[in-house]
């Protein structure tokens, strides 16, 4: 069953980056000249993570890097603490495999993929999550829009998520084909 076209920020997609509230242009590249990497995936939910953490595995290695060190400097503390403290305290962990233990799965998948820690990776998919349980709230948040599949074409998921500029460049489209 074909899912649409998937647009995620950030290995789900960013495409406004806004600071302290206010737009900020990060890019004076016209768009036409932008290459925004087009991931067609298809299997199972673990296979799916596992081929995008593949294709993707140096650009996602450097995207967590950044953010990791993005949380050092905001939070003043080592980033794998933070995501200990994140996935332990809140227990995300337990309502995702209750709800969505597919997306789970496949974040496992990016995870093994990209050569990188489960934990790491999944408090890297919770944006708001984070920012809402560190030590200040983001200012800004996304916006979302869904299109049902009709006869004309398939379902497209789009989210803009309102991020940190240096996320900038790390977008990606997925096209995801599930058995």
């Amino acid at each position: 069953m074909e899912h649409g076209l998937l647009l995620i920020a950030s290995l789900m997609i960013a495409l406004a980056a806004c600071g302290g509230g206010s737009p900020v242009v990060q890019n004076t590249t016209p768009p036409e000249s932008v290459k925004i990497p087009f991931l067609t995936l298809e299997g199972g939910s673990y296979e799916i993570g596992r081929e995008h953490g593949r294709q993707l595995r140096e650009e996602i290695r450097e995207v967590i890097g950044i953010w990791k060190t993005s949380f050092a400097k905001a939070y003043n503390v080592h980033p794998d603490s933070f995501v200990t403290a994140l996935l332990k305290e809140t227990d995300y962990t337990s309502a995702i495999k209750r709800n969505t233990p597919w997306l789970l799965s496949e974040v496992r998948g990016i995870a093994d993929g990209a050569g990188l820690d489960f934990n790491s990776v999944l408090a890297f998919q919770l944006l708001d999550e984070s920012g809402l349980n560190g030590e200040r709230v983001m200012a800004d948040k996304c916006s979302a829009l869904g299109v049902d599949h009709n006869e004309n074409g398939p379902a497209i998921v789009a989210q803009n998520m309102d991020l940190e500029g240096w996320r900038n460049g790390y977008q990606v489209v997925l096209h995801i084909k599930n058995a």
